[in-house]
């Protein structure tokens, strides 16, 4: 088994105690679920499941962003622009 196979099971199958003990004392949690929160559909972040963020976004109001090349573009010419100023 690879290690993204831990974070992103098949459907209707549920994340390992494994994968949820890795998310226990990951030092980064916090950044990896507001990154999840906005950027992820799918997959097990921040010891959440794709449903439960789900409510969480209702719940805090936080839109979901399609990461799409338009979106990568924008952000690649964002940053160039502010190391150019």
């Amino acid at each position: 088994m690879e290690n993204y196979d831990l974070f992103y099971v098949s459907t209707g199958k549920s994340a390992a105690k494994e994968t949820n003990n890795i998310c226990l004392t990951c030092p980064v949690k916090e950044e990896c679920l507001n990154y999840a929160l906005q950027y992820e559909e799918y997959g097990f972040w921040a010891n959440t499941t794709a449903v439960r963020r789900n409510q969480l976004r209702k719940e805090l109001n936080i839109e979901l962003v399609n990461i799409d090349q338009e979106f990568i573009l924008n952000s690649y010419e964002e940053e160039l622009a502010s190391v150019e100023e």
